[in-house]
C-alpha cells in the first residue's frame, strides 16, 4: 500500500482494493492523534452542551436543568480543541484519498460522513456486503496450500483472506476454526 512520501507520519493512501488495510491503518492513526478521535468517526462531531439551572417562581415546582448547545464564542480552550477534532479527522481522511475519489467526499460535512461514504464505495450496500462475505467464506472453506507454494506464501494468502473476512464480520470465525483451517490447508504428510 502506498504512503505519502516525505511525510513523517506517512499516512496510508486509500484504494478500493485495499480498503480493509487502509481502514485499519487510518483507524489506528486517528486513535493515536487523540483518544476521542475514533468517536468522531463512529458517533459524529462532539457537541458541547451547556447546562443551565432553572428555578421556577412557583415554590411547588422542582428546579430543573435546561440543556442547550453551547455557543462557540463561549467555549473554553479545551472545549474548542474538542470541537476542532472533527475538522482534524476530516483533514486526516481527505489527505489519504487520491484526487479521483475526493469528489465523493466534498459533499460531506463531517468526518463520519466521509468515512461512511468511503465504506459505501468499497463495501457497498448491506446486500453486497453479505454477498462479498459469502464469497470470502467459501474461499475460506475451500482454502488449501498449493503444490508449489511455501508455507510463508500460504500463510500470507491465508491472512489476507482472513483479514478480509474479519473486516466484514469480526465474529465469523473463532480462533479454533482458524487453527483447524490452517492444519487442514497443509498438504498431508507422506
Amino acid at each position: 500500500m502506498a504512503t505519502n512520501p516525505g511525510n513523517v507520519s506517512s499516512r496510508p493512501i486509500f484504494t478500493v482494493e485495499n480498503y480493509h488495510i487502509w481502514k485499519f491503518r487510518v483507524r489506528s492513526y486517528l486513535k493515536a492523534q487523540h483518544c476521542k478521535m475514533w468517536e468522531i468517526i463512529t458517533d459524529g462531531p462532539i457537541i458541547i452542551w451547556t447546562i443551565e439551572k432553572k428555578v421556577s417562581l412557583d415554590i411547588t415546582k422542582d428546579p430543573y436543568d435546561e440543556t442547550t448547545v453551547k455557543s462557540k464564542s463561549e467555549f473554553t480552550t479545551e472545549e474548542r480543541k474538542l470541537d476542532e477534532l472533527d475538522d482534524h479527522a476530516k483533514n486526516i481522511i481527505s489527505s489519504t484519498v487520491p484526487d479521483k475519489h475526493i469528489a465523493k467526499l466534498m459533499r460531506c460535512d463531517t468526518a463520519k460522513e466521509m468515512w461512511e461514504t468511503l465504506k459505501r464505495v468499497c463495501v457497498g450496500s448491506e446486500e453486497i456486503l453479505e454477498n462479498k462475505l459469502s464469497i470470502a467464506c467459501q474461499k475460506f472453506d475451500s482454502f488449501k496450500m498449493l503444490k508449489n507454494e511455501s508455507v510463508d506464501e500460504m500463510e500470507y494468502k491465508f491472512n489476507q483472506l482472513l483479514n478480509k473476512i474479519q473486516s466484514m464480520s469480526k465474529d465469523k470465525y473463532n480462533q479454533r476454526d482458524i487453527n483447524l483451517k490452517v492444519i487442514r490447508a497443509l498438504p498431508a504428510a507422506n
